[in-house]
C-alpha cells in the first residue's frame, strides 16, 4: 500500500504560497510545520492555538494526519486558524482518518483476530521515543459529517476543500 498521500495530486501551481501542517519527518511540502523539533520541521508550532502568522497570506494547506492527534476541544481552532491563513480563494487539502469507518472494522474483526495494528487506528501508533508518544496518539475523530459540518463552521465551503479525504483500512 502506497503512503497515503503519496499519490495525491495537489492542486496548486509553482509559485503560490504553500505549507504543510504535521509533515513531520516526511514533508510533501515545505515550509512544514510541526509539534516535534525535527530535521525536516521549519517551524515548530502548537496546532491547537492561534498561530503567529498573518491573515489571508497562503494560497493552499496541506494537512495530513493531523488533526486527529489534536484535542477534540481545540480542532476548532485548528481549522478556524487554517481558514484565516488562507487567502480568499486558497485551498485546503485536509485527510483525515474517519473514525466510524475504523470503528466497524473493529467491530466486524472477530476477537481472534485483533492485533495490535487493528487497536493502532483507533488510538494512534504511540511510537514516538521517550514521553513524545503522546504526541503521536489521536485525542479526537471524525466521520465524514462530522468533519463537514466543523469545517463549515470555521468558514470553509465544499468549493474551499479540493479534497476531503478520509483513509481507512
Amino acid at each position: 500500500m502506497a503512503e497515503p498521500g503519496s499519490e495525491l495530486v495537489l492542486p496548486w501551481r509553482p509559485g503560490q504560497r504553500v505549507m504543510e501542517w504535521g509533515g513531520g519527518d516526511h514533508p510533501v511540502i515545505r515550509p512544514n510545520l510541526d509539534v516535534r523539533w525535527l530535521k525536516t520541521v521549519d517551524q515548530v508550532v502548537d496546532f491547537s492555538w492561534p498561530l503567529p502568522m498573518p491573515d489571508g497570506e497562503w494560497d493552499g494547506i496541506f494537512c495530513r494526519f493531523l488533526l486527529e492527534h489534536l484535542s477534540w476541544r481545540k480542532v476548532r481552532v485548528a481549522l478556524s486558524e487554517m481558514h484565516r491563513l488562507l487567502k480568499p480563494g486558497g485551498q485546503a487539502v485536509i485527510i483525515t482518518a474517519n473514525i466510524k469507518a475504523q470503528a466497524q472494522h473493529l467491530v466486524d474483526t472477530p476477537d481472534d483476530q485483533w492485533s495490535d495494528d487493528l487497536v493502532c487506528e483507533i488510538f494512534g501508533s504511540q511510537d514516538y521515543d521517550g514521553g513524545l508518544w503522546r504526541m503521536n496518539s489521536h485525542y479526537c475523530g471524525f466521520s465524514p459529517a462530522y468533519i463537514e459540518r466543523l469545517l463549515k463552521e470555521a468558514g470553509f465551503w465544499k468549493d474551499t476543500l479540493t479534497y476531503l479525504i478520509f483513509w481507512s483500512t
